[in-house]
């Protein structure tokens, strides 16, 4: 296994003995109540952000001061708000009015239509954040799970990707109703395929990014491995919430939480962000049709 950190590794050390088990265990837990308290503040807040819009781009301004000033301290407690960053930019880019496709077909077959552009920047602004703070933090690579995992594992994601798409796509109107109410798109233009997966890939990018990159690799250090993946998690699922719900949203925030978790738990035995994006691509898809091919 490739890791940043390989006393965070989920493989246990070989031999296996009670002082293997005791040191993967606290690996996996947070290392005491002071340590958590270091990182508790961006954090909580940005969890208040999450669940009210308004507060959003108040407590971006409050991470990006809160950031400066521990980074001007040297306080051990930088990270965490290093790692509170690219969500609080992200939550906040979200109270811009997103722009949909033009009526029609050839809006939705456009490789530059509004919601794939509309989506590329946002990514561009995400990638230059974690670019400005990891270097502000000088932070090496392996700070994030960068690693390349095996091929096989890359192959058996693909096929999953493949199997996922058409599925999601086939039967995203049917599960989005109880939700969202009734869509209709146009599924069956082929010449958005294209568009629709470069926004799948883009989008799962950004996310996976902000979520199992930064949050959970920057917050591990203070929370545990587990807590790390809780709180990821937590935030993901919160994340994808909003007033466009006609009925509640908590089945859906259940699911992405579970998906949040499981996706942690792939980038901590891969080291790699690489499954969890071709995944996570592959159920964006239907997102673009509804962005850029909805017919009502």
């Amino acid at each position: 296994m490739r890791s940043s950190e390989p006393e965070l590794s989920l493989e246990p050390p070989t031999p296996v003995g009670p002082a293997g088990i005791v040191g993967v265990a606290e690996a996996w837990l947070a290392p005491d109540a002071a340590t958590i308290g270091a990182a508790s503040i961006p954090l909580l807040v940005l969890l208040w952000a999450i669940l009210i819009p308004p507060l959003r781009p108040a407590v971006l301004a409050f991470v990006v001061a809160g950031f400066l000033f521990q980074r001007w301290r040297a306080a051990p407690a930088t990270w965490a708000w290093a790692a509170s960053l690219p969500l609080a930019t992200i939550i906040t880019w979200s109270l811009l009015p997103a722009p949909r496709g033009l009526p029609g077909a050839a809006s939705c077959a456009d490789l530059l239509s509004a919601p794939m552009l509309w989506r590329g920047a946002e990514l561009l602004l995400v990638l230059v954040v974690v670019a400005a703070v990891a270097r502000a933090m000088e932070a090496a690579r392996t700070d994030l799970p960068l690693a390349r995992p095996d091929r096989w594992l890359v192959g058996l994601a693909a096929v999953a990707g493949f199997a996922i798409a058409p599925a999601a796509l086939l039967l995203g109107e049917q599960a989005a109703r109880p939700f969202f109410g009734s869509v209709h798109l146009q599924i069956g233009l082929a010449g958005a395929i294209l568009p629709a997966l470069v926004f799948g890939v883009a989008n799962a990018t950004l996310e996976e990014t902000v979520y199992r990159g930064v949050l959970l690799g920057w917050t591990e250090r203070y929370l545990g491995t587990a807590g790390a993946i809780l709180v990821q998690a937590a935030a993901f699922g919160l994340a994808h919430t909003g007033s466009d719900f006609i009925a509640s949203p908590l089945p859906v925030l259940t699911m992405m939480f579970v998906m949040g978790v499981i996706a942690g738990l792939i980038v901590k035995r891969t080291g790699s962000l690489a499954v969890p994006i071709i995944i996570h691509a592959a159920f964006d898809i239907p997102l673009y049709y509804r962005l850029a091919c909805r017919l009502s």
